[in-house]
């Protein structure tokens, strides 16, 4: 987007390393201010840092701040094109709030739910500051907006967050651990109110963000996502074609396609054990939970499945990150 002519800003949380090569400023982001950890204070965030350098931290919530910041930079850039993304930490933890809404929510007598509603009550908020900034700019119907989360909710203890029907939650290879919700905006643009139902993914988000701003996207690239736009325009009958989704994490790891869905289950409430489990399948079109295992009656569509998964994977790089990092603690690859 920067090489496009957009002014480019990173807000918010940044947890894909503190190397200076990982380092957002060096990225195509011209303007950078949240923090590079997985978690933070929300009151006294003491790792906020703006355009990477560490900054005296003003006494205000901190998504509070974060939704400041992408307004103030809507509006020194509304002349021009801009990209803001905006990561906000909330409602991850840890579990903190502004008296005033927990206050608004004081009938729900579970305290971590309590906080919960708290702090996705100022996310509202905060996205609806920048949804009113791109009006009163007249820039409206010229965004397109993507509001997308980054993993399933935790349970209680955690952040008090569920997610029936799905299986399980945060981390694990079932659906709570990886289906999100993935909301597209671009008014006079979108179909309006609509849902489609085909399996998309956050990989989708740069071809389509290339594809709105007039770039050609180059086959070279090898980009792993596919152009939304066609798909999701009022009036459009087109479908995308069929495609498998794949995920890979520690020793877990799931491949769907529109109707099936095989998964090695890992992580959530199974912990971060167990290499040598068995694989599952699911008709997932029609059983969104997970309840009924046809990994015995239907074994063609496990095998085609499982294929697909394994030349997938052969076509990766080393991981050189996360749990299965030379530079981190050691978990065996699926076999």
């Amino acid at each position: 987007m920067q090489k496009l002519g957009y002014k480019t800003a990173f807000i918010g949380k940044h947890h894909a390393g503190k190397e200076p090569e990982n380092n957002p400023m060096n990225l195509g982001f011209d303007y950078f201010y949240g923090f590079d950890n997985g978690a933070a204070n929300y009151f006294t965030p003491k790792n906020v840092k703006e355009r990477f350098k560490s900054v005296t931290i003003e006494p205000e919530y901190l998504t509070d701040m974060f939704g400041a910041k992408a307004v103030n930079f809507i509006d020194e850039n509304k002349d021009e094109p801009f990209f803001v993304y905006v990561a906000f930490n909330a409602v991850h933890g840890p579990m903190q709030a502004p008296d005033d809404l927990l206050q608004k929510y004081s009938h729900i007598t579970d305290p971590g739910r309590q906080k919960l509603l708290a702090m996705l009550d100022s996310l509202d908020t905060n996205v609806g500051k920048m949804l009113k900034k791109l009006r009163s700019i007249g820039a409206e119907d010229n965004t397109l907006i993507f509001f997308i989360s980054d993993n399933g909710g935790d349970k209680d203890g955690s952040n008090y967050s569920y997610n029936l029907p799905l299986r399980d939650k945060k981390g694990s290879t079932y659906d709570g651990g990886i289906r999100i919700p993935f909301c597209i905006k671009w008014k006079g643009r979108i179909a309006s109110g609509a849902t489609f139902d085909f399996p998309v993914t956050t990989l989708d988000v740069t071809p389509t963000i290339i594809s709105a701003a007039g770039e050609q996207i180059d086959p070279a690239w090898q980009l792993d996502g596919i152009d939304l736009l066609p798909y999701i325009t009022p009036n459009s009958t087109e479908q995308p074609a069929e495609r498998c989704l794949y995920w890979h994490m520690g020793n877990g790891w799931a491949i769907r396609d529109n109707t099936w869905k095989l998964v090695r289950p890992w992580g959530g409430d199974l912990g971060w054990g167990g290499a040598d489990r068995p694989v599952e399948l699911y008709k997932i079109a029609e059983d969104i939970g997970e309840t009924t295992n046809l990994i015995d009656s239907e074994p063609e569509q496990a095998q085609r499945l499982q294929q697909a998964w394994d030349l997938w994977k052969a076509q990766m790089q080393d991981e050189k990150w996360g749990w299965n990092s030379a530079i981190g603690p050691k978990i065996p690859l699926p076999k």
